[in-house]
């Protein structure tokens, strides 16, 4: 669903955003930082962490009802279907609208 609503980029900003704030922490605590500037880059990866989580969360959507599809995963698949019900579904679960792979619909 994501890749022919045009969804792929907010996608792939909101996992990078999350990646980034995950590995930041290790990266600062090899630096040998003063603990006063780890505790400012540590907080800007939580908030890089959590930016990622919320776009991801809530930005991507269907365009025609706006159900949150990674929200609606999370509520209603069990954890090991979350990738699969979200990435390689065609249709919204809440309205049915069909998303073929060409269609590209304005998100």
């Amino acid at each position: 669903m994501i890749g022919s609503t045009g969804q792929s980029t907010r996608a792939l900003v909101s996992v990078c955003l999350l990646v980034v704030g995950a590995a930041l922490p290790w990266v600062i605590s090899k630096l040998g930082l003063t603990e006063e500037l780890v505790l400012w880059l540590n907080l800007l990866a939580a908030l890089l962490a959590i930016g990622g989580l919320v776009l991801g969360s809530w930005g991507i959507r269907c365009p025609y009802c706006g159900c949150k599809w990674i929200l609606w995963a999370m509520k209603t698949q069990p954890f090991q279907s979350w990738l699969d019900a979200v990435v390689f579904s065609n249709t919204c679960p809440k309205c049915a609208t069909s998303f073929s792979k060409g269609s590209n619909v304005a998100a």
